[in-house]
This record gives C-alpha cells, sequence and structure tokens, in this order.
C-alpha cells in the first residue's frame, strides 16, 4: 500500500522529504494495521522444547471434529499423543463436553499409565471445573498453550493429519463406517517409523516391533511354526528392559536433533521484536461473529513479558470470547505487531500570487556565541591562542542565528524540450516541460 500511494503522489507532486512523509503517514492507518497481512509478517525464530526423558511424562490431547458422523453416531475424537514415544490414542466420542473428555482420558490412563502432565489447547471442555478437579484428583499438571496458535500443539497437529488421510483412505468407499477402520489407522500409525524419534511407536512402548500384515505373510510364505522351546523370564524381562531403554535413550537424541535441525532451517525465515510493557500493540483476534475470519484488534497494553515469543496483554476492554477475559492469557508473538499512531498533519494552501518570502528568518530563543565554545583544556597555551584566533575570525558563522550567504550565486538555465532529474527530488510530470 506504500509503494502505490508514493507512486500516485511522485506522479504529480514533489517536495522535500517525500517518502518519509508518505510513510508517515500511511504507516499509521488503521485499516491497513487491523487486515491480515499474508506474507509479511516473519514467523518469531522457533523456540527450544525440552525434551521428556521416559514415555507418558507429557501427553498432548486435542479434539477433532465434526467428522461426518458415523453409523453409529458418533462425530468427534478425542486424541492423544506421548511427546517421547509419538504413541498415539484416539477415542470416538458422540460429545464434546467435559464428563465425556474426562472419562475417556480415564479410560486410556487406566490402560497405559497416569501422566505427569497434559497440554492442551483453550477450549472450553479442557478449561472447565471438571476437569480441574479430574487433573488435581489423579495429581496432573495441565498446561494451556497459547489462543489461537496450534503451533504450540504441533505434534498432536501433525497426527491428526495424518490419521485423517488414512480414515479417508480406509473409508473412502463407506465414510459412515469411519469408527470401524480406526483401530486399523491406529494400528497402521504406530507401526511406522516416525521421523523424529528414528523408531516406531510400538516398538518405544512394547521394545519389539509387533506382528502386523507383513509378519503374518512372511510366516505363510515360509511355513514357520512357533518353537515349542521356551526362555527363561528373567532373561526374557532383561532383555526386553534393555532394548527399551537404549530405544528411549536413542529416540531422545534423534529428537533433539530434529529440533535442532528445524530451528537452523527456521533461522533465515524468522524474525524476532521485542515489546516492553506499556508499548501499544495490535492482537490478532478472531471476530466476534465467526471465528475462522481474524483481524488485528487493538491497540492493546502489554502488561507482561512472559518469554522471548509471549506476552500478557489487556484484552479486558473489549467484547471478547470468554476464554480470552482472563489476564492469565498469554499472547503468541505471531499475533501481536507493533501499533502506530496516528500522526496529524496541517497543510495550507494560498491563492495569492506573485508573494515573495523574505529575508528574515526564525531566530531561537538562545543564541551561541564564540565566548561559549568550550576550548580543551589539555592543549597548550600556544594551542588555545590559535583555536581562539579562528573561532573570532569565523564567529560570522559559529552562531545558533540562523542567515543567508552571498558568497554562492549559481545560475541554472533549463531547456524546453530536455527534461532535468534531480535524484532526491524527482520532478512531477506537470513540471518535466518548463
Amino acid at each position: 500500500m506504500f509503494r502505490k500511494t508514493l507512486a500516485s503522489i511522485k506522479s504529480q507532486f514533489s517536495w522535500p522529504n517525500l517518502y518519509s512523509d508518505v510513510k508517515k503517514y500511511v504507516r499509521p492507518c488503521h485499516v491497513c494495521q487491523i487486515k491480515p497481512r499474508t506474507g509479511h509478517d516473519k514467523p518469531a525464530p522457533l523456540q527450544h522444547v525440552h525434551v521428556v526423558e521416559e514415555p507418558f511424562q507429557r501427553v498432548i490431547i486435542d479434539i477433532v471434529g465434526p467428522l461426518p458422523v458415523s453409523e453409529d453416531r458418533f462425530e468427534y475424537l478425542l486424541t492423544m499423543v506421548d511427546v517421547v514415544t509419538r504413541w498415539a490414542e484416539a477415542v470416538p466420542l458422540r460429545r464434546i463436553t467435559a464428563t465425556d473428555v474426562a472419562e475417556s482420558l480415564f479410560q486410556i490412563f487406566c490402560r497405559l499409565g497416569f501422566p505427569l502432565e497434559i497440554q492442551s489447547d483453550r477450549g472450553q471442555q479442557f478449561m472447565s471445573h471438571l476437569l480441574a478437579e479430574f487433573n488435581k484428583l489423579c495429581d496432573i499438571n495441565h498446561y494451556f498453550s497459547t489462543p489461537y496458535h496450534p503451533q504450540t500443539n504441533g505434534v498432536v497437529e501433525r497426527f491428526h493429519g495424518t490419521l485423517k488421510s488414512i480414515l479417508g483412505k480406509l473409508a473412502n468407499e463407506c465414510p459412515t463406517k469411519w469408527t470401524k477402520y480406526l483401530p486399523a489407522a491406529l494400528f497402521a500409525y504406530r507401526n511406522q517409523v516416525h521421523v523424529s524419534t528414528g523408531f516406531s511407536p510400538f516398538f518405544l512402548l512394547f521394545g519389539r516391533a509387533p506382528r502386523g500384515p507383513m509378519e503374518i505373510l512372511k510366516d505363510l510364505f515360509t511355513n514357520k511354526t512357533l518353537s515349542s522351546d521356551s526362555v527363561f523370564q528373567y532373561h526374557y524381562v532383561l532383555d526386553l528392559h534393555n532394548r527399551i531403554r537404549m530405544g528411549w535413550q536413542l529416540a531422545g537424541e534423534s529428537l533433539r536433533e530434529s529440533s535442532l535441525q528445524s530451528q537452523i532451517r527456521q533461522v533465515p525465515k524468522s524474525t524476532l521484536k521485542t515489546f516492553l510493557p506499556g508499548d501499544d500493540v495490535l492482537v490478532l483476534l478472531p471476530t466476534t461473529d465467526n471465528k475462522l475470519i481474524l483481524s488485528y484488534r487493538g491497540p492493546y497494553k502489554i502488561i507482561e513479558k512472559r518469554t522471548n515469543v509471549v506476552y500478557l496483554v489487556d484484552l479486558d476492554d473489549i467484547d471478547k470470547p470468554t476464554d480470552l477475559t482472563d489476564n492469565e492469557n498469554p499472547i503468541h508473538f505471531p499475533q501481536t505487531i507493533d501499533f502506530a499512531s496516528p500522526v496529524a498533519y496541517l497543510s495550507a494552501v494560498s491563492e495569492e500570487d506573485g508573494t515573495e518570502i523574505g529575508s528574515s528568518l526564525p531566530t531561537p530563543s538562545y543564541q551561541a556565541e564564540v565566548s561559549d565554545v568550550k576550548i580543551d583544556p589539555n592543549l597548550k597555551p600556544s594551542q588555545v591562542q590559535e583555536v581562539k584566533g579562528l573561532l573570532y575570525e569565523f564567529r560570522d558563522i559559529i552562531t545558533t542565528v540562523p542567515g543567508c550567504t552571498n558568497s554562492l550565486c549559481h545560475e541554472i538555465r533549463l531547456k524546453s524540450h530536455e527534461v532535468i532529474r534531480v535524484k532526491p527530488y524527482p520532478l512531477p510530470f506537470a513540471a518535466q516541460n518548463l
């Protein structure tokens, strides 16, 4: 918008500081500021995430849906992904109330164990008092991501894309039977090597590869039968423990290396701005009518800086969704931009012709003189006298009083058919024939 406005003005007008004046005028445009600028604002640099050492210390949960209503009237999925093993769970739900979510989580935890930490977005069912009491009863710490920033829960969001793709292919002919194909889709996901860990989620959790379709087909081809020889139980348990522990260590190293490579790739594409408490910013929020339509709103005040990319913003002076009314709602850096205050301009046009500007110039209230010049006391007396002589000789120019010079005279002759361009101030088209 600035470049187009500048080009339009330069086609007809020209004055000193044209570029900076247009920039100061266009930058505070409120309509332009609140409109999201796709591709203009670079994301913040990727932040280091602490790698959890053991499975199910931290899990990420989310809701998928609404999906096509199945034959048994399910249309939502409660998903959970372990950040270490990438083991995923998906429970079909008819409703996504806090009660349904708590009961489904209890079923999962009874099979896999209760985690130390849960991470989720700020959905109403996750921030309900019922789920808070459930977490308190199970001694689980619940952490929430910043509003409208799904990248915080990127692990589970990426799983959603994979799961939807698998379900879409399996239930292509019968979309209403997607719940029947859900176990097969989860088995396929858990049995595949994850690019971040270098192992399959099944192996990291159980220390062995599952007997799947490929293994069954191989046994049929080779006529392999189970051996009657058994291994002593303590040898099996010891070997299994060593394999699982080694898998966790290698997966942790792979996760750290993958995180480091992602940060390195993101550096040229990112930029980091710093805001201070009290700064005015615009916040990318959904409209009151449609949460899918985002626009910058504000300006709002920065209250506190939580991290390099997370700030606490005062949003209590607007009509907004209930999940944004609490001051404990942090805002992520990509959702904020600095706010430019409008600049007042006063323009005056004189219709009188032939008015000449006199030689009288405004003078400052304080007039500096030669005696006000400070001379370095470390100079020799002879050097001080030389400096004073120079100051006295050029006393007419060492002053704060502006004046006119008569030592330089230059005549400019214009040719009628030749355009004269001055680089700092291009001539407008209307003045090229002078």
